[in-house]
């Protein structure tokens, strides 16, 4: 079905405040993507109105902060933050002309508290107090839309001599424009903020009656902005002799994209966003260099301050640059396993993707790391390095002196040996030079059961250090039935 439902609890406490957070239930219920109009015996052409698609997420969380001595007390269910959140994306993508892809989207989020409490200014005693929390359903709105139109544009050379070395090249460049709106709700007319006498001297600040509940309040500001975007890559084949077909194909480059970059016309100045741009190449088999840069394209006073004046090419804020080897025993199309050298690098706090007692992992990166979190024990041994240098700059606290640069340089390795034929190892850390001190590291020991598998993996030092235990069947219809003992990093952060 196109439904789930997750549910949690959590209690964590801090041994040196003696402070107890407890998450008692926080409840998770989806509706993967439909499409309401498509008809269920389609005749002819597809209608337009069958493209619009659907998603729901409905959310449920109480939380409660409080002493130990104190968490049963009528204060602590006072200051309990719980509250519904519905998020409906709404969505269609349509071709025109044979080559742009273009769709509209519309994201559509209510809250739901059933408490409130304002603020006013005590005249006698010169402050803002605040009232008794007032009791009742309240109803929290807000929405945006956009427009999006991307297409890819092919550049190509053909040899007509089939003797030169260099047979073609293809330039890909991938072009993205979309247009984005979203009201201020901020406005009186909402009751999302509110003023209220500040001072003795008439002065009035902003709050909202829903600060401090669990889901927040809509953002305040509008917005009305167009956003851009150009990805590329080059390619070229070649003569080769050691290739069957006699080709052999060069990616020059990977990828060089420049974007996001917005600009919103409603900002008073200065309304032109950075811009990001980056490079990745593989130099030669194996060698890759990944280079980065975000540029201000405003100037700056000499105390760091931004004025509302363009230049080209404007001020490098950041800058990294990297570059890496792997050295494998074997090399094929496989999809890339936990101790494959070109799966993604693994967060340390995704040591263990199918542990999250806290809901802290991002979705979509765990899901991610849960599909190469299986050992490939074909593959002997891997090992890899990749050296990281960068460059920031920020205005100095005193504000008088321009700015203070920033550079750090970072050395990674990592890789895995099967030492058994059903057992491997998989490691990954580094070395901070600035902070003269190791990075996180892993290390994960994986056993083959052959319809399960087991493993461990431990993170020694740094704050996320932790452990966690799993075995668990290996088939994915199967994944819930396993068994996982672990100490979380979240109980050695401070």
């Amino acid at each position: 079905t196109p439904f789930s439902l997750s549910a949690n609890m959590s209690v964590s406490q801090n041994s040196q405040s003696g402070t107890l957070s407890i998450a008692l239930p926080n409840v998770v219920f989806n509706v993967s993507t439909f499409y309401p109009f498509k008809r269920k015996e389609a005749m002819g052409k597809q209608r337009w109105y069958e493209k619009i698609s659907l998603r729901y997420t409905g959310k449920f969380n109480n939380k409660a902060n409080a002493k130990e001595s104190e968490i049963f007390t009528k204060e602590t269910l006072q200051n309990m933050q719980y509250g519904f959140e519905h998020s409906i994306p709404i969505s269609a993508t349509y071709n025109i002309f044979n080559y742009i892809n273009f769709g509209p989207t519309i994201n559509y989020t209510e809250k739901w508290y059933f408490k409130k409490q304002e603020q006013v200014w005590n005249p006698v005693l010169n402050r803002i107090d605040k009232l008794d929390p007032e009791y009742g359903f309240y109803r929290l709105y807000n929405y945006n839309f956009s427009l999006q139109a991307s297409t890819i544009i092919y550049g190509r050379y053909e040899a007509k001599k089939k003797t030169r070395k260099v047979q073609a090249i293809r330039h890909t460049i991938t072009p993205t424009v979309s247009f984005s709106y979203a009201p201020d709700f901020s406005k009186q007319k909402y009751g999302y903020l509110k003023t209220v006498q500040s001072d003795t001297l008439g002065n009035f600040k902003t709050y909202s009656p829903f600060e401090g509940s669990i889901f927040g309040v809509p953002s305040s500001g509008q917005s009305m902005a167009i956003n851009a975007s150009l990805s590329q890559t080059l390619e070229m084949k070649v003569l080769s002799k050691r290739d069957t077909s006699g080709m052999k194909k060069i990616k020059l480059i990977d990828e060089l994209r420049i974007g996001q970059v917005s600009y919103n016309f409603l900002a008073d100045s200065m309304g032109l966003s950075n811009i990001p741009i980056s490079l990745r190449t593989t130099v030669f088999q194996n060698f890759g260099i990944n280079i980065s840069a975000t540029l201000d394209p405003y100037r700056v006073t000499p105390q760091g301050q931004r004025i509302n004046k363009l230049f080209f090419p404007g001020r490098v804020v950041s800058a990294s640059t990297s570059f890496g080897y792997t050295f494998q025993s074997r090399q094929d199309n496989s999809t890339p396993a936990i101790n494959d050298i070109n799966s993604a690098p693994i967060d340390p706090a995704y040591a263990n993707p199918f542990y999250d007692p806290y809901g802290q992992m991002n979705p979509a990166l765990r899901r991610q790391y849960m599909t190469q979190a299986y050992y490939d024990f074909s593959l002997p041994w891997n090992l890899g390095f990749n050296y990281t240098i960068s460059y920031s700059s920020s205005p100095t606290n005193n504000g008088t002196t321009g700015y203070q640069k920033n550079i750090t340089q970072t050395l990674g390795i990592n890789g895995s040996v099967t030492i058994l034929p059903k057992m491997g190892v998989t490691f990954q850390g580094g070395y901070d030079f600035q902070a003269k001190e190791l990075t996180p590291a892993s290390i994960t020991i994986t056993r083959d059961l052959h319809c399960w598998q087991m493993s461990f993996a431990w993170i020694p030092f740094g704050h996320y250090q932790s452990w966690s235990f799993n075995i668990g069947v290996k088939a994915a219809s199967l994944a819930d039935l396993k068994y996982d003992k672990s100490q979380s990093m979240f109980d050695n952060l401070y």
